[in-house]
């Protein structure tokens, strides 16, 4: 037992240190939105937009997320065909959508250009306001 929780521990910070965004669900959304800034995007993976994105998101936490998380900017992504509530909750009317928080609050929708540059200049952007 003590083996399986030390090779889940290890797989989770594994992940991290590989430049993973965060995996959010209605269990651990709240705690981990509460603190710091956050960009998440909310997404279903049947969506055709949300598959186009994938990569992209993908590059841009892997290239972004130790420096921004460094500042307390975390990113994240909520899978809304299994977190549907959530998604309702957070009025996400389509996929993708990707929004930012600050401090556990809505603060606005980001509708840029839909590429790694882009979202980390938005995201570097957002760290200076914070």
């Amino acid at each position: 037992m003590k083996s399986l929780f030390a090779s889940v521990i290890f797989l989770y910070f594994a992940a991290f240190a590989q430049g993973q965004d965060s995996v959010l669900n209605s269990q651990n959304f709240a705690a981990n939105v509460d603190n710091g800034t956050w960009l998440i995007k909310f997404f279903s993976p049947t969506c055709g937009y949300c598959k186009r994105l994938a990569p992209v998101w993908q590059q841009f936490s892997a290239e972004n997320l130790q420096s921004l998380q460094s500042q307390n900017f975390h990113i994240g992504e909520v899978d809304c065909t299994l977190y549907g509530s959530l998604c309702d909750q957070n009025k996400v009317n389509g996929y993708p959508t990707i929004n930012l928080y600050r401090k556990g609050v809505f603060v606005e929708e980001y509708t840029g250009p839909r590429s790694t540059d882009a979202l980390a200049e938005y995201a570097k952007s957002k760290v200076a306001t914070t």
